[in-house]
């Protein structure tokens, strides 16, 4: 439980999730992946051992968004909506 002294970053830091910076480190990150222990102790805790074995075989990283990308006008029309 974060408190005075356990922050929710340090929490964060012992979990086994991952960053990747494929535009280099002194940019954001660009995409996210869920580690096995998260995996294990958040998502799959009531599931059988083998469908915990098989999501992480299957878990694929997830593109973050920039504030660029979010910021991007969505044109919509009849013709092309849907």
């Amino acid at each position: 439980m974060p408190g005075p002294t356990f922050n929710i970053s340090t929490l964060m830091k012992e979990l086994d999730n991952r960053y990747t910076y494929d535009n280099g480190p002194n940019n954001p990150p660009t995409t996210f992946n869920f580690g096995q222990k998260y995996l294990a102790v958040y998502v799959y805790q009531l599931s059988p051992v083998e469908d915990l074995a098989l999501a992480t075989t299957l878990v694929r990283p997830m593109y973050l968004y920039t504030d660029e990308d979010m910021s991007k006008e969505l044109i919509l029309s009849q013709k092309d909506y849907g």
